[in-house]
């Protein structure tokens, strides 16, 4: 059988111009991410389904339901129930959703805070009393961070320059007991720093406004996320995670995962299906590089999701495809 040599590497070397490169989730979603001053940012919207450590997130299957009665209610949703529309927007998540602990960004990553919006609006020219205040929006900062013309936003944004390559695209929103509203004109971003006990912070575009707008919400409300890190960040996951290789993919007998981390004491792979039960796992006993063949001849084709971790950290987690 042909093998298809995947190189997958949650975060790579940092550079400090032009900085271009990619992150994996753990349904192995690839997305692109871009450099904005001490800061970077996933350059699309977040579209998984699981958290960093494998877990399935809930969705509600009817669009239009009350929730109210849950006090942390914990949701996604593709808009629509399509997901060809999430391969594009991505989908929409709680803010509850979204500060669980299990991380539901990439491995390396995290959601945001109040704090470090304010940081990427100050880079790009926000004055910092606008900055500082709740609902007021700017005069053109929305512009840089919008994609331009109107395949993803549906009507206006003329103005829009994506200048520094952020480029927002609107999801829209899903909101309790009334379903999905906005796909095409608002773009609204999910901060892990909350207002009160029921509404979090969020950042604000739409596509008759130049600006962004720093609002707060109901926390069981339905945004986009966008995953960030700050760069020293970065280097620190560079010199956790090295190099895991991972092939063939997809594999039919057997696949190999190669890996060659900074970290101490035991390196464990665990391997789930589908339904999120766990297949196989397997303990690397204080290893901090090795080559290891994984048989997979009694498991059915389909989809399995891997993660390897250390005793210290979770090391990479994705998506690999068995065949038969």
């Amino acid at each position: 059988m042909k093998k298809i040599y995947l190189l997958l590497i949650g975060i790579v070397v940092l550079s400090l111009q032009n900085y271009s490169q990619t992150v994996t989730d753990f349904e192995g979603n690839v997305y692109k991410t871009v450099k904005i001053g001490n800061q970077v940012w996933m350059a699309q919207n977040l579209n998984t389904t699981h958290y960093a450590n494998g877990d399935t997130i809930g969705t509600t299957y009817r669009p239009i339901i009350d929730i109210s009665s849950d006090t942390t209610p914990k949701y996604q949703w593709a808009y629509r129930g399509s997901d060809s529309i999430a391969a594009i927007y991505g989908r929409l998540y709680t803010w509850y959703t979204a500060t669980d602990n299990r991380n539901i960004c990439p491995v390396g990553l995290h959601l945001p805070s109040d704090e470090e919006w304010k940081e990427l609006e100050t880079f790009i020219g926000m004055p910092k009393g606008i900055v500082d205040s709740l609902h007021e929006r700017g005069t053109d900062q929305g512009n840089q961070l919008k994609d331009t013309g109107n395949a993803y936003w549906f009507v206006n944004n003329t103005g829009a320059t994506n200048s520094v390559g952020f480029t927002a695209l609107p999801g829209g929103y899903w909101v309790n007991n009334n379903g999905f509203n906005g796909i095409g004109t608002f773009a609204l971003f999910w901060s892990s720093t909350d207002s009160n006990s029921s509404e979090a912070y969020f950042r604000y575009l739409y596509c008759f406004y130049d600006g962004v707008g720093r609002y707060i919400r109901s926390k069981d409300w339905g945004f986009s996320i966008r995953c960030m890190m700050a760069v020293n960040d970065g280097v620190e996951e560079i010199n956790q995670l090295n190099k895991i290789l991972l092939y063939p993919n997809p594999a039919k007998e057997n696949f190999t995962i190669s890996y060659n981390v900074n970290t101490k004491g035991s390196i464990y792979l665990t391997l789930q299906n589908a339904l999120g039960m766990q297949v196989i796992e397997k303990v690397f006993n204080n290893n901090s590089q090795g080559r290891e063949i994984i048989d997979v001849s009694g498991l059915q084709a389909g989809i399995y999701f891997y993660q390897l971790r250390s005793d210290e950290t979770s090391l990479k987690s994705g998506k690999i495809i068995i065949i038969k």
